[in-house]
């Protein structure tokens, strides 16, 4: 089959504008109450250890030797080992995020969550005792105080989160931890993996309809709760018009260019692509093994970025980051907006829109470096080597970036991230999801001030697939570390930056 026989539906007959809003709009709202209910689960997690912890000391101190507490408890507690417990504090929220035990599907799964709970506390106290032997805490900490810690923290948190997930299960939010999955084709592996699944109604993902396979059949019947949505060459308005969140992969016996088709158009409509392993031919470097009801499969959108709590650390990070850069850099903002307004009348700054997280445009605000109305000849276009276009001062404060730093306004307001995919302007990439192969990935995240590909030179009227393949290797390899190593590069990156 064509690559193109499964291109998104662009005939006049649908109203793509809205249904993309629509679209953006429910992607955003669920992503704030998933981050919302897991930043709860953080706030719960700190409560019952912190109480854990305290009645474990007591247990150990008083209960068990009484004699050790030479001083009164106050003082004792607060004096001696109130820094002990923020450590294990950091070092159990550290275990807890490394297990994904924050991730939306282990929020409302109880019985998922037993096994990784007792492993995290099993590396919890060998962690606490390692860090606080290389910090030399004083005092030592007890070896039998992180033995009795690890029982009542454990029972703690299990409580903690059984009752967690019963009040999401009950509420009217539940919905939110549900995917829509599209099964392509449908066989005896897919007809297991949907039984179970359908008899746990907690479970996070829910498979209700499916499409026949490229010869229009079905290698077996799907059951009458399925729905039946169509063939094959159908998903791409399928995936247009209704969103689904995920596209599970089934039948064995599409090529390999009709699977690469599948996952080249689920990427450009940013949905996420599954497949069974037994029948998976073609592999990206972003895919990974996952089970789903006992079922393995492969998905692609495990990254580590996506999870919510580093989704959280990373905007803790933005906020102290975009507030501090524009305290720190206010004068030479100042300094600049006078060169510029000196040079040419008119505004000092310029908005202009750009496209963020899901495809949503933004206003981003910049220290303007080029003529007014520059644009009014020759429409909307990247700058170039030798611009004519730019203020004599704007060469100079191109090269150094200077005309991006009001963008840490963007950050506070959310639109940005410090590091992120830079942000193209509509007008300029409207055709590229289906021109540029995985395009659309880089709009999965928030776009940045700075990014992977601009400190590497890939910026402006650059090679578009390369700088793509930057980007989704910033995503798939983040870490905080990374972000830093980027933020640090970016003060001597000034390749292409015209």
């Amino acid at each position: 089959m064509p690559t193109n026989d499964l291109k998104s539906n662009t005939s006049n007959s649908i109203d793509y504008e809205r249904i993309e809003s629509q679209s953006v709009f429910r992607k955003e709202s669920r992503e704030r109450l998933l981050l919302r209910f897991s930043l709860i689960a953080v706030l719960g997690d700190v409560l019952a250890g912190f109480s854990a912890m305290i009645l474990a000391w007591l247990f150990r101190f008083i209960v068990l030797h009484p004699s050790k507490a030479e001083v009164p408890f106050e003082i004792s507690f607060i004096k001696y080992y109130a820094p002990q417990f923020l450590l294990g504090m950091i070092v159990l929220l550290i275990m807890l995020s490394h297990f994904k035990l924050y991730s939306p599907r282990f929020l409302l799964g109880f019985r998922r969550n037993l096994v990784r709970i007792l492993q995290v506390m099993f590396y919890w106290s060998l962690g606490f005792l390692s860090i606080s032997l290389m910090l030399k805490v004083d005092p030592e900490v007890s070896r039998g105080f992180v033995i009795v810690s690890s029982f009542t923290i454990s029972a703690s948190l299990i409580f903690w989160r059984w009752v967690y997930a019963l009040l999401l299960a009950n509420s009217s939010n539940v919905y939110l931890f549900k995917k829509r999955v599209l099964a392509v084709g449908w066989n005896r592996t897919a007809q297991e993996l949907y039984e179970k699944v359908y008899g746990d109604p907690l479970h996070p993902i829910s498979i209700f309809s499916t499409v026949s396979t490229s010869n229009g059949q079905f290698e077996e019947q799907p059951p009458s709760e399925v729905s039946v949505d169509g063939k094959f060459t159908e998903i791409g308005e399928l995936l247009t018009t209704r969103k689904f969140d995920a596209v599970l992969l089934v039948d064995f016996d599409l090529s390999s260019e009709q699977i690469l088709s599948l996952q080249q158009l689920c990427m450009r409509e940013m949905t996420e692509f599954m497949a069974i392993p037994s029948f998976y031919q073609v592999l990206l470097s972003r895919l990974e093994f996952d089970s789903i009801g006992g079922v393995p499969v492969m998905t692609g959108y495990n990254l580590p970025i996506e999870h919510p709590f580093n989704q959280l650390l990373k905007r803790t990070i933005d906020i102290a980051g975009g507030l501090a850069g524009l305290i720190l850099f206010f004068p030479l903002i100042a300094y600049f907006c006078f060169r510029v307004k000196k040079e040419s009348p008119g505004p000092a700054f310029y908005k202009q829109t750009r496209t963020g997280k899901n495809g949503k445009p933004f206003d981003i605000v910049k220290i303007r470096s080029m003529k007014l109305d520059a644009e009014i000849e020759n429409g909307a276009q990247w700058a170039q080597e030798n611009d004519p276009r730019r203020l004599k001062i704007g060469e100079f404060i191109r090269e150094h970036n200077i005309d991006e730093l009001p963008q840490f306004w963007n950050v506070l307001k959310g639109d940005m991230s410090l590091v992120g995919p830079r942000p193209e302007r509509p007008e300029l990439i409207k055709s590229f999801k289906y021109d540029i192969q995985n395009y659309n990935l880089r709009h999965t995240v928030k776009p940045g001030v700075t990014g992977w590909a601009a400190v590497n030179g890939w910026r402006g009227d650059t090679d578009l697939q390369t700088r793509i393949a930057f980007d989704i290797e910033y995503m798939e390899k983040w870490s905080i570390w990374f972000d830093l190593y980027i933020m640090l590069k970016t003060f001597s990156a000034n390749k292409n930056a015209y």
